[in-house]
């Protein structure tokens, strides 16, 4: 592996939590604080709420003082949401889940946004944002089209953006930049992975099929 993928681990950390750290947090930091204005926003939308990297997007948003509202395909891991520190949940399946976000916004929409799904959803995301909300996509789980016209996102003049991990990993100074300020928040555990299940490389089919029954919170981590 090249060197510059590597990242030390914190002494305090397990090797589990380390592992489970750097995709979700990185991820998460290249799309909601680099150069997003975070500190002016006041709510953050996460679809795919129960995945590693909403969890770890909510995480660091929670950190910045903003509601973190979670979009699940369904209520059934409400409560379990709430526990992990999500401010509400919505169902992402509900027909009336536009008319549920500009009610938790007090009829103004959200100014920030994760979403991982995608396709026939993103028409949601875009009828509820508030005006120069920002859209940060990093996944596309739902593979169907969505109707969108342009003069909506004129008329509110929404930024979108796309963004992956190796659009931080690929820049030196925005990698070290995210590394620093993500290990600086795991020493004060203002950041801490949400790990599901541990399965050991033995099982890797158990594993497999875990991650198919989607029933995970947070991580599932394989060890040797």
């Amino acid at each position: 592996m090249p060197a510059w993928t590597i990242a030390k681990k914190i002494e305090s950390q397990s090797y589990e939590e380390a592992a489970a750290a750097w995709c979700q947090y990185l991820t998460a930091w290249g799309g909601l604080v680099y150069n997003s204005d975070i500190e002016k926003r006041n709510c953050c939308i996460f679809t795919g709420a129960s995945s590693s990297a909403a969890i770890g997007g909510m995480q660091i948003v929670k950190s910045f003082g903003l509601q973190a509202y979670a979009i699940s395909r369904t209520l059934a891991k409400k409560e379990k949401l709430l526990n992990v520190g999500y401010d509400e949940v919505l169902s992402l399946t509900d027909p009336k889940l536009e008319e549920n976000i500009m009610d938790l916004t007090n009829g103004i929409g959200f100014d920030l946004a994760y979403d991982c799904v995608g396709g026939e959803y993103f028409i949601n995301l875009l009828n509820t944002a508030k005006p120069q909300a920002l859209i940060i996509n990093y996944g596309n789980l739902n593979l169907n089209s969505s109707n969108i016209k342009t003069l909506p996102l004129l008329a509110k003049r929404i930024h979108i953006r796309f963004h992956s991990i190796f659009d931080t990993m690929r820049f030196q100074n925005q990698r070290e930049e995210g590394i620093n300020w993500i290990n600086d928040k795991i020493k004060k555990r203002i950041l801490k992975p949400i790990i599901s299940k541990i399965f050991h490389l033995d099982d890797i089919v158990d594993a497999h099929k875990y991650l198919a029954e989607g029933n995970q919170l947070g991580k599932t981590i394989v060890v040797t």
